[in-house]
């Protein structure tokens, strides 16, 4: 079974649930040993979700509860400072800046938009960040997802938030071995390790060593799940 998902949402100022309600609901779930995923988007609703997991810490220790926070879209470094320290998880979404980031360029508040995604704010903090496409809302295209977390230009060719990119390796890590780790799967997925599953691809070229604009170019010429070819590009 997976985590035990709490949409937090804010309407006209408003969280909810409430501070309170999060933190009875978070508790009496951390206390059952519940993995926790928080859908949290805003600054907000971010903050929520931290002040209930320590809460639930302070009452209740687990050695590795990996709660999580969902998108985490806007993350000021106070916050991530704080992620940091309760060792909360991030999964968040670097392909919408491919997809969306024109939009967001327009319509995210000026005092945000430097904290949007922010993937090296939250790895230099010291948060596991694992990457997702959130599919349906963005195609499973985990090249876009390189791409844009290296690059940060959007499908039209805007740059947003440069100063937010991370490596090519550190983008690989998101969405290999720390979605394992971020699912208690990291005994068996996540590296192409003996003794795991065979679950990977074959690209067409090394992503360590093409320039960053020429990562959208690389092909999947080959998926393998198990040790089995499930698709081949010949």
């Amino acid at each position: 079974m997976g985590p035990l998902k709490i949409v937090i949402s804010e309407t006209r100022g408003e969280l909810a649930p409430t501070q309170a309600e999060l933190d009875t609901a978070v508790l009496r779930a951390h206390e059952s040993g519940h993995q926790l995923a928080f859908h949290a988007v805003e600054p907000k609703a971010v903050e929520a979700a931290i002040r209930a997991v320590a809460n639930a810490l302070s009452g209740s220790t687990r050695k590795s509860h990996r709660h999580r926070i969902e998108h985490c879209s806007i993350c000021y470094p106070a916050l991530a400072r704080r992620i940091a320290e309760l060792k909360i998880l991030v999964v968040t979404q670097p392909g919408f800046i491919y997809h969306s980031g024109t939009r967001y360029l327009a319509t995210v508040p000026p005092q945000d938009l430097p904290y949007l995604y922010p993937l090296s704010l939250l790895t230099g903090s010291g948060v596991r960040t694992a990457a997702s496409s959130d599919c349906p809302v963005s195609p499973p295209d985990f090249v876009e997802i390189i791409y844009a977390a290296v690059t940060r230009r959007s499908k039209q060719g805007d740059i947003v938030t440069p100063e937010q990119s991370i490596s090519v390796r550190k983008a690989l890590q998101m969405c290999t071995v720390l979605p394992a780790f971020a699912c208690f799967q990291e005994r068996f997925k996540g590296t192409i390790t003996p003794g795991k599953l065979a679950d990977l691809v074959i690209l067409s070229e090394n992503p360590l060593r093409l320039p960053p604009d020429d990562l959208k170019a690389l092909e999947i010429e080959a998926t393998i799940l198990g040790g089995e070819p499930v698709w081949l590009d010949i």
